[in-house]
């Protein structure tokens, strides 16, 4: 068992019968148990308050979120899920939010909003992990020093790059415009929008501005993106535009079109990354796309490697989920007043009169209240309720495989389409759809092995010794020099295939269905999202609107419950952190010092 295995015989103020019951009321993980529990062995005479609120922090941190504001833990109880007559709460409950902020800043396991060796940080009544702490706080003073360091540009030579680039000033690329206006002007810049909005486009040629302006010295760039779905297919995207952008030969050959995923590029090792502070990047451009998707640990450790004098330009769309890890650094960037941000608004892919573009916008602005109808948003948008008919939307990649097509022919297929569930548990959740789906699709194949011509598979860690990163999806099929089943993975942007054995594929499992945040950085021609019957706090508008935006031509929804889908419209992510305080904070204190 591993160091954080809970240990219901640990000695401690709370009995193990409460830690029990706890996990079986699913308001704590056994990991949050254990994170308690750790800490009752390691600070002498842990009040149970401590214990108590170490496990909370651990569930929250496990929800996305950076800390915990003692304040809200006693005004809104059961967002925490703290249920009254539960023995967290009769605990805490004994408590002011004053005299439980007092206590724990008495304890010698928690610091006063200072690095240290305590393994809780107390930052006004906010309670953190103390590397979590030491990581916002070192993204908050890393991204406002490059939001609040202007770069100096030839004014006409960028108006002119600019005009070269695009066409004559219009509605549907003045945002793009701007946005390489902007880009050419600052150190850091957030270029957001929704799918079909040009992002790609527009990084393209911001790349193109920013080489043709530094004449003497070529800059030093590099793409990236946090899952390998996302990094293949910028890739592809990054080489199609640059054969078409009207630059010389020579700028072309600068801008990149190999993208790494952002482990990849800050090099993982036993110990850490290989690239830090006293090892940093090579860089003077960095663009990572999908950044919505970055994590404030991931986050942290790309601007630790990257040299202050570096630019940074983030793509992503604002809307979407954000990262499964904790933090919520796009946003939070997005919302700050001052912030370097240009969003993309007219979709070249959505029409926002019709279809997903009009869904997209009502369920943005939480209008959607009903669940999609028939003369609503069709033909494009629909309810359908009946999960063998979403099943079925498998049979033209299951036809295309039983007709012995070439192995990428088969792996565009399976591309095409894809379930999307709000859950993994549940009866309308991953696991047993998936299952589901199995038993109908192999009635067509027969047999009863785990490997079975034709199963779609997710890599669920990244594997770096197989070149395979976590979200990368293969096909089992006959490999064509020896008829024997192997995976078939894409190999690269120019579409070649590798073949693998299944047996040296450890982490990995069946992908008909997947969760909506593992699909963010796909796209599909259709999409069927199924809801469960029963609302849970990961439903929300975005996880709706980020499901919605990975179709390109039409959306199915599943609702087993009309009113999971009116709580899942009324409810907003948050994603609870003080990098956009801390961020607004230095400014305040950057314009003190200047005035």
């Amino acid at each position: 068992m591993s160091q954080l295995s809970m240990d219901l015989n640990a000695p401690e103020t709370i009995s193990a019968a409460q830690w029990r019951s706890c996990v079986e009321s699913q308001w704590l993980s056994d990991f949050d148990v254990a994170m308690a529990q750790w800490m009752a062995r390691h600070v002498p005479n842990a009040p149970a308050e401590l214990l108590w609120m170490a496990a909370l922090l651990a569930r929250q941190s496990g929800q996305g979120h950076v800390h915990v504001r003692i304040s809200d833990v006693f005004a809104e109880s059961e967002r925490y899920g703290l249920a009254t007559d539960s023995p967290a709460w009769a605990c805490l409950s004994q408590h002011t939010p004053a005299s439980l902020q007092d206590m724990l800043a008495q304890s010698p396991a928690v610091a006063n909003a200072c690095a240290g060796p305590e393994p809780l940080v107390l930052d006004g009544d906010a309670l953190y992990w103390q590397r979590a702490w030491q990581e916002e706080c070192a993204v908050a003073l890393s991204l406002r020093l490059r939001i609040d360091t202007p770069v100096a540009v030839d004014d006409a030579a960028l108006d002119a790059l600019i005009d070269a680039l695009f066409d004559q000033p219009n509605a549907t690329n003045a945002d793009q415009r701007a946005a390489c206006r902007l880009a050419a002007q600052r150190a850091l810049t957030v270029i957001t929008g929704g799918p079909g909005t040009g992002k790609t486009t527009t990084v393209v040629r911001v790349l193109a501005i920013l080489q043709s302006l530094a004449v003497d010295t070529p800059l030093r760039m590099a793409l990236a993106a946090p899952t390998g779905k996302a990094a293949a297919r910028l890739s592809e995207s990054i080489a199609q535009q640059v054969a078409t952008l009207p630059i010389t030969p020579t700028v072309a050959a600068l801008i990149p079109t190999e993208v790494s995923t952002v482990h990849r590029l800050l090099g993982v090792t036993s110990r850490g990354y290989r690239h830090q502070r006293s090892n940093p990047l090579a860089l003077d451009v960095l663009v990572v796309d999908e950044a919505s998707m970055l994590d404030l640990s991931l986050m942290a450790a790309l601007l630790d490697a990257l040299p202050n004098s570096a630019r940074i330009i983030l793509l992503g769309d604002k809307d979407q989920l954000a990262s499964v890890e904790a933090g919520a650094v796009l946003a939070d960037i997005c919302a700050l007043e001052q912030a370097p941000v240009a969003e993309l608004r007219h979709s070249f892919r959505f029409d926002a009169s019709r279809g997903i573009g009009k869904f997209a916008q009502a369920v943005c602005s939480g209008h959607a209240t009903q669940a999609p109808t028939d003369d609503a948003y069709a033909p494009e948008v629909r309810r359908l309720d009946d999960l063998n008919a979403l099943y079925r939307g498998y049979d033209a990649y299951w036809q295309t495989l039983h007709a012995g097509a070439p192995a990428q022919q088969v792996l565009a297929s399976f591309e095409r389409y894809r379930l999307l569930c709000g859950q993994r548990q549940g009866s309308h959740g991953v696991i047993a759809i998936n299952a589901a789906c199995e038993r109908y699709l192999r009635g067509w194949q027969g047999g009863d092995s785990a490997w079975y011509c034709g199963r779609p598979v997710m890599i669920t860690h990244n594997d770096y010794s197989l070149r395979l990163m976590n979200g990368d999806i293969g096909i089992c099929l006959p490999e064509p020099s020896t008829g024997e089943l192997r995976v078939a993975f894409w190999d690269g942007p120019a579409q070649a295939i590798r073949w693998l054995l299944p047996s040296r594929l450890t982490r990995c499992e069946s992908v008909f269905a997947m969760t909506v945040h593992k699909s963010q950085g796909s796209e599909f021609t259709r999409v069927a999202v199924i809801l469960p019957k029963r609302h849970s706090p990961v439903l929300t508008r975005e996880l709706i609107y980020t499901a919605l935006t990975r179709a390109r031509e039409h959306v199915d929804f599943c609702i087993p419950n009309s009113g999971v889908w009116r709580q899942t419209i009324d409810e907003r992510a948050q994603r609870f952190s003080g990098l956009r305080h801390r961020l607004a904070a230095l400014a305040a204190l950057h314009t003190t010092n200047i005035s």
